[in-house]
């Protein structure tokens, strides 16, 4: 694209991101060298400083070189007055002194008065200041740059800024900024912060906007794209990588005209969704509708021959239709049959005496999982139950309707005892019923425990989830999820993974189908997956089932193997937990809703349609309608 005259200025500005990760070249800056020429004027002495025309700064820092960056002042000189614990108080004229606070034990008032009410103050900007608050920054109403980098304010009064032209603050703790006096503002660097709505609309002149590294949703997302296109800007340039959200279809649009109009803009454009949420949830309820009796007969069944290890895949497609849409039918449902199994719980003997749980047919299975029952078939399902006790615990307002508090209450303490205690004392020092030795059944206990660690806090749910996920279980040799991942043969991008923890099997697709589930639950729930160092997760998990696993669309065929061995067929299409990953990436979900019905997904449809729904929510909006209490992907 040919570089327009406002933007070739911006570029020799050096406006845009520095490359080592510090604050942009650029963003409300100039010589931090130069000093204008000062007036005569000065404060008199005595009295004590600040009041109701005076910049007060509580300051964290104990740095011995403590300084404003800069401030251009063609005024009255400025009286700066440092006081605090530690730190001997004494005042300073000049515009941009230098304090020592290295013996500051608490926080410091740094006052800054002037005698012209800052009238020749035009630029004014703190860096790496430990300033936690600033009051009386509207005094600076002469200002035309105005900048706060690497200070955690969490809010700042920036109304009386009428002459502001280029604003930065970047404080990673800013909740709200209110910028609706601020007409003349022209350029937004307001990057790295934690705000969740950011208002544009009374600043017509904005001609660059940086956003990025903040919590903003699709909604807020939307609304800066289209608020920009209605001022009417040319040749911009708007920053929002790294928000809570995506664009959604409802700024597609306004970001074609942006483009138009000449802005760079550095997210994708909005892709269009094949199927809508509310046309999946008609698919999900016909396809429940005649999956209901069966999952019903499963769960009073009392799990003698494996039924709640069959009945989990309805429970996760209506769980996750419940956290798309909100239906409230489907919630009833998924804790009905929750409380079928419990019903049907019995005193067992052997190793688990003293606890609720199901036999196991004794004729098929033998005397001991007859006495004890058997761990897969239970955690199996619970390992979901667990998902959706943690939506509830992180929905106060659900569970204050109707009797959803003692249901969530009475489930929570029955899979606390008679799931996970239950089995962690056959062995509670090697957990051999825990870390079991393929890889699949070890993750459905790693999932539970971090469900439970998240809504108990409990350290030794977390132990359990962080061993299985990466720190390594004694039982094995150290060996973990983490650990057992390699680059995959098929495609270096995506994931591949040994099925044992002491063997080189390549990991089926149809038992992996788990495992991916669990770590993009994971990477929803900010636990260690898709963090940090390890931020491409989801990349990877998406070229995992786009490029390797998902061989054919018509028919739906998987690869028997993650590294695409083993040929293809339709059973393993049929183990839907790797739809989830859809959620990470508008183009595979397209795919899914474009190959991916009733008529072509064998086995558990309404797990799928529950997924697919949810997986559109999240693209469309951000968010699920549940839980209420939720941190978007790519938030903090």
């Amino acid at each position: 694209m040919r570089t327009s005259p406002r933007q070739l200025v911006l570029l020799l500005l050096g406006l845009g991101l520095a490359a080592c990760g510090g604050p942009p070249v650029g963003d409300a800056d100039a010589s931090a060298d130069a000093r204008a020429p000062r007036s005569d004027a000065a404060l008199p002495d005595g009295g004590p400083p600040g009041g109701a025309d005076a910049l007060v700064l509580t300051v964290t820092s104990t740095r011995s070189d403590w300084s404003p960056r800069e401030v251009l002042n063609d005024g009255a000189a400025l009286r700066w007055t440092v006081a605090g614990p530690g730190v001997d108080e004494r005042s300073v004229d000049d515009d941009a002194p230098t304090f020592d606070l290295s013996g500051s034990s608490g926080p410091v008032t740094v006052t800054v008065e002037s005698a012209d009410a800052f009238a020749g103050v035009t630029s004014f900007q703190l860096d790496d200041a430990g300033v936690t608050a600033i009051e009386g920054a509207s005094l600076l109403s002469a200002a035309t740059t105005f900048a706060l980098r690497n200070n955690p304010v969490r809010s700042i009064d920036v109304s009386g800024l009428a002459r502001v032209d280029n604003l930065t603050i970047r404080s990673g703790a800013l909740e709200a900024i209110d910028l609706g006096a601020l007409s003349t503002l022209r350029l937004l660097w307001i990057y790295d912060n934690a705000l969740t709505e950011l208002d544009l609309s009374a600043n017509p002149n904005l001609e660059y906007v940086n956003a990025t590294g903040n919590r903003l949703p699709a909604e807020a997302l939307d609304r800066i794209v289209m608020t920009l296109d209605a001022h009417g800007q040319r040749d911009g340039e708007l920053l929002l990588a790294g928000n809570a959200g995506g664009l959604t279809m409802a700024a597609q649009a306004a970001y074609q005209s942006l483009v138009e109009k000449g802005w760079r803009v550095d997210v994708p454009a909005p892709v269009p969704g094949v199927r809508t949420v509310e046309a999946w949830k008609s698919l999900l309820d016909a396809e429940w509708a005649g999956d209901r009796a069966d999952a019903i007969a499963q769960s009073t069944s009392g799990n003698d021959r494996q039924q709640y290890y069959f009945m989990f895949y309805a429970l996760e497609g209506l769980v996750h239709g419940w956290m798309a849409t909100g239906d409230l039918a489907l919630l009833d449902d998924a804790l009905m049959l929750i409380e079928n199994t419990i019903a049907d719980a019995v005193p067992v003997a052997g190793n688990n005496a003293g606890y609720l749980g199901w036999p196991s047919d004794e004729a098929r299975y033998g005397a001991r999982r007859a006495a004890e029952g058997t761990s897969l078939w239970e955690i199996y399902l619970y390992r979901m139950v667990g998902t959706l006790l943690r939506v509830m615990h992180h929905s106060p307002t659900l569970r204050a309707m109707r009797d959803y508090q003692a249901r969530y209450d009475a489930i929570l303490e029955f899979t606390r005892t008679h799931i996970w205690e239950k089995w962690v004392q056959v062995d509670p020092t090697g957990l051999s019923q825990i870390y079991r030795s393929r890889t699949h059944i070890a993750s459905h206990w790693a999932r539970l425990g971090m469900e439970l660690h998240l809504i108990t806090g409990e350290r030794a749910y977390l132990d359990v989830f962080e061993a299985i996920s990466f720190r390594g279980m004694p039982l094995w040799s150290g060996e973990s999820l983490r650990s057992r991942l390699l680059d995959n043969p098929a495609d270096p991008a995506a994931f591949a993974l040994y099925q044992e923890w002491e063997s080189p099997n390549m990991q089926d697709t149809s038992h992996g189908a788990d495992i991916i589930s669990f770590w993009a639950t994971a990477i929803e729930n900010r636990m260690y997956w898709g963090q940090g160092e390890h931020a491409d997760d989801a990349a990877r998990l998406v070229a995992l089932v786009d490029s390797v696993i998902w061989t054919s669309d018509e028919p739906l065929l998987h690869a028997a193997n993650w590294d695409g061995t083993g040929g293809s067929n339709s059973t393993d299409a049929g183990f839907h937990g790797s739809l989830t990953v859809g959620r990470f990436d508008p183009a595979l979900q397209n795919r899914i809703e474009t190959y991916v019905s009733p008529s072509t997904a064998p086995l558990s449809d309404t797990q799928a349609m529950g997924i697919g729904a949810y997986n559109r929510r999240i693209l469309d909006h951000g968010r699920p309608v549940y839980p209420e209490r939720y941190i978007p992907l790519d938030g903090r």
